[in-house]
């Protein structure tokens, strides 16, 4: 690895390999601290819920008995009872009010005892007992409750909790007072998780401690000095506080019924603990990974590096022999530098290679060629670097094509000559055909045709040689002429071929861009189209433009009949001229055809989905021409009701016909006769009849004497004010000066 170390490309290597592996890590990291930190919320939010639930349970109780005592303050027994005598004649009144007190203390909440005290006559009426108050235990603070300016307060005594509310209610002195007792060790018995070591308090307003164990009031004593506390989390009212060597998590939920403050203290071991197993687990694994990736990435680098090595290795052998290599090349760390310097090299010498092995099999070709090597087979073939294997059937064709000009210095022919070469290669499959050779004036190109039949074979290399010929005269401006062999399988027919296309260009004499077939395929040409096909085109074109679909389709089949005898490529050249120009009465009338179809049509082929002339004549009629008489008799039809429209309107436009007036008459809805409208006559329905009125009124002031006011009566004008300015805005003119000017102009 030391070895190593001391290459650059090890080096990149290894620390591309560390960065990758480093973010799988990365995710893994950011994965795990995304779950400890679901898991401490989920935590938080349970233990939160246990708060909410306790607060619920006590406000229920604490609400009920609260209601309970302002409904009994209000009663009418209890307000003329308050004010009686402790004696023997009043004790039935004071029964029945003991039996309400009874009844409030029966009910399922943590009220321990109720009483009442009459400040007035001094005494206490509980729901078990009736006596002074100089009687009573805890007479020293029913006193101080008494002497409390208060409508209604809580106080706490060490374990109990009272809820106080004056008689009369709401008043801050008064008669007597009302008094719930409640223990808050039996509130908090069933609420204080000991064993587990949580603790509930509750807190008033003052941050007084209402209820709670003695540990618990310690901790909140503390807390209130110390200020201790750190927020742990934003959506939980969550705190982490210390006491003495021990740490809890508060829990805090304020009341919306009192205001008070419940709290939850548990310590943080039970919330922390399970999680920071789980943290270490975490790190644990997270660490055996990252030595993992260290260990896979030394690997791996030696892995990748050892090919780059041996490169190195041989291209510092291979460099050796580079005489001609500069000194930068040969440095030590520039190995890419010197992989490209040897592979443009090898790659000189393919080029090499590869021209000095078509220089000899067109050395080999044209010895055929000129008789010089008669029936040639397979092997020698194959010897001379020809791969044959792709010609498992079909048919071969020999090409000659022969250029018809002169040429003023050796050096425009050859020119010429090697542009030539160039485009029949560049339009030929190299793997269909051989290099293509020249002899004299005339090259030879002979090429292969994988078809099913000796007819469709011929069409082929027809349109091959009409796109050869068409690409020289565009290109280079001479035409040249061609001359194509009858097909044939065997290899050693390749001169008789030859001599073929030789014979075929005889035809040709005199022509300038001809296709000729050797005897079995009659000649073609780019522009052998017969008089008669032209005449049956013109034909069923007239039938489109007079609008008569039978006499068309009639035509139509006469038409393809026609051309049906036609060779390949003036066949095609005839069915696009054909949709060239029902293309052309689509654009006439602003229709779009579907275009999908037109190619089909245009890409006639025997394996094509337009296949044979029976479906080239149903997707010319369905899908061009039976589209278009429909179209074109849409459109007149809209034209007719179009200038029916227009006449009514002319006709009535004195009567102010509105826009919904004019779509009833005709059984419009008004919003499409609107587009509508404005599509075929370039201007809104409100615009033209303003247009019209207008031109009607310019009418009548040139040739008639009729006033203004009258004018605008007439056409439906709110006032004369309002017609002149109408007129002025489009005329420029007030009807005065116009009937002024057109006055003198006619004198």
């Amino acid at each position: 690895m030391g070895k190593h170390l001391k290459n650059r490309y090890y080096k990149q290597i290894l620390a591309v390999l560390f960065i990758v592996s480093l973010v799988p890590v990365m995710f893994l990291s950011y994965f795990m601290y995304s779950f400890v930190n679901q898991q401490r919320t989920a935590v938080y939010r349970t233990a939160m819920s246990q708060l909410e639930n306790d607060q619920q349970e006590f406000e229920i109780s604490f609400s009920y008995v609260d209601m309970a005592l302002i409904r009994l303050g209000l009663k009418d027994t209890c307000l003329s009872t308050i004010g009686k005598e402790r004696e023997a004649k009043n004790f039935q009144a004071f029964n029945a009010l003991q039996e309400e007190l009874q009844l409030i203390s029966n009910t399922e909440t943590e009220l321990e005892e109720l009483y009442l005290v009459s400040q007035q006559q001094g005494w206490i009426l509980g729901n078990t007992s009736f006596h002074n108050i100089e009687e009573d235990a805890n007479q020293k603070m029913i006193q101080m409750l008494l002497r409390t300016e208060q409508s209604a307060f809580w106080y706490r005594d060490q374990d109990q909790l009272y809820m106080c509310r004056r008689i009369p209610i709401n008043s801050k002195t008064g008669r007597g007072m009302l008094i719930a007792k409640f223990d808050t060790r039996t509130m908090l018995h069933q609420k204080d998780r000991r064993e587990e070591g949580e603790r509930l308090l509750l807190i008033d307003k003052e941050n007084m401690v209402m209820a709670g164990a003695g540990k618990s009031i310690h901790i909140w004593d503390d807390i209130r000095v110390v200020k201790e506390i750190k927020n742990e989390n934003a959506e939980i009212d969550v705190s982490e506080v210390r006491f003495q060597d021990e740490k809890y998590v508060m829990f805090q939920k304020i009341s919306d019924y009192n205001g008070w403050k419940y709290l939850l203290l548990v310590p943080q071991n039970q919330i922390y603990g399970n999680l920071k197993r789980i943290s270490y687990i975490i790190l644990f694994v997270i660490f055996n990974l990252l030595m993992l990736d260290v260990a896979v990435i030394v690997l791996a680098s030696k892995k990748l590096y050892s090919p780059i090595g041996k490169i190195d290795e041989t291209v510092t052998n291979g460099m050796r022999y580079a005489e001609d290599a500069p000194e930068t090349i040969r440095a030590e760390d520039g190995l890419m530098e010197r992989v490209e310097y040897m592979v443009n090299k090898n790659v000189e010498m393919k080029q090499k290679l590869k021209k000095d092995q078509k220089d000899g099999q067109q050395l080999f070709l044209r010895k055929i060629y000129q008789g010089e090597i008669t029936d040639p087979d397979q092997k020698i073939f194959e010897k001379n670097g020809f791969q044959l294997k792709q010609f498992d059937s079909g048919m071969f064709f020999v090409m000659a094509v022969k250029y018809n000009c002169h040429f003023a210095t050796p050096e425009d022919k050859q020119l010429y000559l090697f542009a030539l070469d160039n485009i029949v290669n560049e339009l030929i499959i190299p793997e269909e055909a051989f290099p293509p050779v020249l002899i004299g004036s005339l090259l030879y190109l002979t090429f292969y045709m994988k078809t099913d039949s000796a007819e469709s074979a011929g069409m082929k290399a027809q349109l091959l040689a009409v796109m050869i010929t068409t690409t020289v005269k565009k290109y280079m401006g001479y035409p040249v002429n061609i001359g194509i062999s009858q097909g044939f399988t065997q290899l050693k027919n390749i001169k008789t071929g030859a001599e073929e296309s030789k014979k075929a260009l005889q035809d040709a004499i005199g022509a300038e861009g001809e296709v000729k077939f050797y005897h079995s395929h009659s000649t073609a040409s780019e522009h052998t189209a017969s008089l008669g096909v032209k005449k049956q085109r013109v034909q069923l074109m007239h039938s489109v433009d007079i609008g008569e679909p039978e006499a068309c389709k009639k035509e139509l089949v006469d038409y393809i009949q026609e051309i049906s005898t036609l060779p390949y490529y003036v066949f095609k050249l005839e069915i696009c001229k054909l949709v060239s120009e029902i293309l052309n009465v689509y654009n006439d009338y602003a229709l779009n055809p579907d275009y999908e179809k037109v190619g089909d049509i245009v890409d006639f082929d025997i394996t094509k989905t337009v296949n044979n002339c029976e479906k080239l004549n149903s997707y010319l009629w369905e899908y061009l021409l039976e589209p278009l008489f429909a179209a074109i008799c849409s459109q007149a039809k809209d034209r007719d009701m179009m200038q029916q429209i227009i006449e009514y309107l002319l006709d009535n436009i004195e009567q102010d016909i509105n826009l919904e007036e004019c779509a009833r008459h005709f059984n419009y809805n008004s919003n499409y006769l609107s587009r509508w409208f404005k599509k075929k006559t370039g201007m809104t329905y409100t615009d033209f009849i303003s247009n019209k009125k207008m031109e009607r009124c310019k009418t009548l002031l040139a040739e008639t004497d009729i006033s203004v006011n009258e004018l605008a009566e007439r056409f439906g004008y709110s006032s004369p004010q309002n017609f002149i300015r109408v007129f002025k805005k489009y005329t420029f003119l007030t009807p005065g000066q116009y009937r002024k000017n057109e006055r003198e102009r006619r004198k």
